[in-house]
């Protein structure tokens, strides 16, 4: 079987499981906030680990590996 008739098979990834650290985060902010941190969340300019820094010094406990995760959709929220 060539690889790319493997690959078309392959099942879509489904979330498991609750969502991720960033995506409760999300869940909990207010529009603005929410908004804010969506961009900043799509902007390669933020480093995932300031923006952790930022997230848990005001009470959201996160690391900059989970934001890089979230970033990548590597994460449950999918």
């Amino acid at each position: 079987m060539k690889l790319a008739d493997a690959l078309a098979e392959l099942p879509p990834r489904l979330p498991n499981g609750p969502r991720c650290t960033v995506g409760a985060i999300l869940d909990k902010l207010d529009d603005d906030d929410r908004a804010a941190l969506t961009a900043a969340l799509d902007d390669d300019e933020v480093q995932g680990s300031g923006l952790a820094r930022l997230l848990s010094s005001r009470g959201h406990k996160v690391n900059g590996n989970t934001i890089q995760r979230h970033r990548r959709r590597d994460c449950s929220c999918g």
